[in-house]
């Protein structure tokens, strides 16, 4: 730790309190260390409602990323359980499909009638009864740190393939009973109309490979915060010497363009059409020309045509990549 807690609130905390804290920031964002960081993920099976065994290996998931929240769908429609993992750096989205052996299912929709009972069925209790044995599930609103499983209840039901009752109480109090329900299915039970059977299959993922990025020279980096650009020329026919500093105190938008890119003049025809609207919010449009051979009779025609002329102006090949940086 680099810092203690107060124990009671204060306004007027130390200087070295505050510096702690900076300091943890500075770790965290700067140096890529994280509070509970490298601590692998941990996945426990119930045994008989006792005891619980460590699975964690043997399932793989056992990442070493610093994980941030775990959410439960059913990614493929096949009946099993798949796992979404949240992690704070990279990769920073998990899919985890359930290639486990499959037993029997039951998926269970709940919809309210919206009056006495939340759409979402929020706190509505769903029992399933084969022979002595009870399953039971509970319709929740985040269910975890930071996430929201699907608002489908599971089902595992090992070898059974019939569902003697099922019960539902929703959270007014009333109670629906259904009995003989098949395994194997997805169900909707609404509270004013009854059940409904969807017929669904389980869609088919076909494995693709992972084409790797080709190298480049330049990169496009989204920056977390923005920076001040650069005093970067942006020169135009009536302002030669022209700085993007030149344009400050009102927003701009700098188009870049060429006038062999066929989405680039449709571009600036939607924005000549836009201009009086634009005009309402002191936006100065000022598009770019990109072409290595500088400016041509070509271009300047297109900019009249679109009454862009004003503050057109060309773009060397460094604002252009300059731009495709910090953009």
């Amino acid at each position: 730790m680099t810092s203690q807690s107060p124990a009671t609130a204060k306004d007027d905390v130390s200087d070295d309190y505050k510096n702690a804290w900076a300091s943890l920031m500075m770790l965290v964002r700067n140096e890529g260390l994280s509070w509970s960081g490298r601590e692998r993920n941990r996945v426990f099976l119930s045994i008989n409602a006792e005891k619980f065994a460590d699975i964690s290996a043997t399932t793989t998931t056992d990442f070493s990323e610093d994980g941030r929240s775990i959410a439960k769908c059913d990614w493929n429609n096949d009946g099993a359980v798949d796992l979404i993992l949240r992690n704070r750096n990279a990769p920073r989205l998990r899919v985890l499909q359930n290639n486990l052996r499959h037993n029997n299912w039951l998926q269970v929709r709940l919809v309210g009638n919206g009056n006495t009972v939340n759409r979402d069925a929020i706190g509505a209790k769903v029992v399933a009864t084969i022979g002595a044995t009870k399953h039971v599930q509970i319709m929740v609103a985040g269910d975890g740190y930071l996430n929201q499983s699907s608002k489908t209840l599971y089902f595992g039901l090992a070898d059974s393939k019939l569902i003697d009752k099922l019960a539902v109480t929703w959270p007014d109090g009333t109670q629906h009973e259904f009995d003989n329900i098949a395994c194997n299915q997805q169900i909707t039970v609404t509270q004013d109309v009854g059940i409904y059977i969807h017929y669904s299959t389980a869609i088919k993922l076909a494995a693709a490979e992972w084409n790797a990025v080709s190298d480049k020279d330049i990169w496009r980096i989204p920056l977390v915060s923005r920076l001040p650009v650069a005093e970067l020329p942006i020169p135009s026919a009536s302002q030669p010497k022209r700085k993007l500093s030149d344009l400050s105190g009102r927003p701009v938008l700098l188009n870049f363009w060429s006038p062999t890119c066929a989405a680039c003049l449709e571009e600036l025809e939607e924005l000549s059409q836009a201009k009086k609207k634009l005009g309402r919010f002191n936006l100065q449009i000022v598009p770019m020309l990109t072409d290595e051979s500088g400016p041509s009779a070509l271009a300047d025609k297109f900019m009249q045509s679109f009454g862009l002329e004003k503050h057109a102006g060309i773009a060397s090949e460094e604002v252009v990549q300059t731009m495709q940086v910090i953009v």
